[in-house]
């Protein structure tokens, strides 16, 4: 679960600048579908990284 976490994190903030870049550092100023789209990418990324260690531990 520590790995996970770690991993959560990392992908977090690269998130935040990849969204820091486009609409400013201050997450409060950033408009709803900043918001959503970070988050949606996070999932999505977590999703993949998960799926891909459950291939490579399959191999």
């Amino acid at each position: 679960m520590m790995k996970f976490t770690r991993t959560a994190a990392a992908y977090a903030i690269g998130i935040y600048l990849a969204t820091g870049w486009r609409s400013g550092w201050n997450p409060g100023e950033w408009p709803q579908r900043e918001w959503g789209t970070a988050a949606v990418a996070l999932v999505v990324v977590m999703a993949a990284t998960v799926a891909w260690r459950w291939w490579k531990a399959r191999r």
